[in-house]
């Protein structure tokens, strides 16, 4: 290992580790109501985020040092990544909507495409920047003091790095099928397990909101009660809500997965157009 890489990899571990004590220090803080001001607790959570990403991109800084010819192609690749790390945020933000049958507060939106194309592209570590600076501009508008931030990029992670780690195995479309596949399964078990035993919890206790008032909000399902409503909000919201968005997540991926490689190309490396098509 040369110097170059050992410092990367000294940096990223580093900055990982703070990051992710000084955004476990804040959760702990919080919910012990040490720190009440939702401005404190914003500024420590986009610190703490900051501090993250900085780390991921000297871990990917870390995996492309290996041949002369790297540092210029890494510039292309954060260029690309810049992009879509943009195109994330605008589809978060603008390309969203409610459906009727599921519950008022889950917004219907597909801004994991851009990550998952990245990671197809460059590897995991790339979809992961990317879902980390979405996080982050996510955060100044939180109504959940970060945790519903924190939430949705712990199910997104789970999501990308999974289809990007199969995938890049063996990077041809069944691969990538199979890759997505999987990922749904986990994402979508991983969203009704934070659901169950934390996210909705801890927003019902931020936003006072009591038991009836959530009974209320999902009054559109007949059978639903004070006594059953959480496996009820799970089984019958949460569970078919990340079925049918991954779904309709994976379709966009693999409809412009090849498209966007192929207007990319002059940055990546031809080859891996003919793996593609395989």
């Amino acid at each position: 290992m040369n110097k170059q890489k050992l410092l990367y990899l000294i940096l990223s571990i580093s900055l990982l580790l703070i990051g992710l004590g000084l955004g476990i220090t804040t959760y702990l803080l919080q919910m012990n109501k040490v720190i009440e001001s939702k401005a404190g607790l914003y500024s420590l959570y986009i610190g703490s985020s900051i501090i993250i990403v900085v780390g991921f991109f000297f871990l990917y800084a870390y995996f492309q040092v290996k041949k002369e010819e790297t540092h210029k192609i890494g510039v292309r690749q954060l260029c690309i990544m810049g992009f879509q790390s943009a195109l994330t945020i605008i589809l978060y933000f603008f390309i969203k909507f409610k459906l009727p049958m599921f519950p008022p507060w889950l917004d219907f939106q597909v801004s994991e495409v851009p990550a998952l194309i990245t990671t197809f592209m460059y590897g995991p570590i790339s979809g992961t920047i990317i879902l980390f600076v979405r996080f982050i501009c996510k955060l100044p508008g939180t109504h959940t003091a970060g945790v519903g931030e924190l939430g949705d990029l712990i199910i997104s992670l789970v999501f990308v790095v999974t289809a990007g780690v199969i995938y890049k195995k063996k990077p041809t479309f069944k691969m990538a099928l199979i890759g997505l596949s999987i990922a749904m399964v986990l994402g979508t078990t991983t969203a009704c397990l934070l659901n169950r035993y934390w996210l909705l919890s801890s927003h019902m206790r931020m936003q006072g909101l009591t038991v009836d008032q959530v009974v209320k909000a999902l009054s559109y399902i007949p059978f639903i009660n004070k006594e059953n409503f959480m496996l009820v909000y799970v089984f019958i919201g949460v569970l078919p809500f990340n079925v049918l968005r991954y779904l309709v997540v994976i379709i966009i991926t693999l409809l412009l997965f090849k498209r966007v490689y192929i207007l990319f190309d002059r940055f990546t490396k031809k080859n891996h157009i003919e793996q593609i098509k395989e």
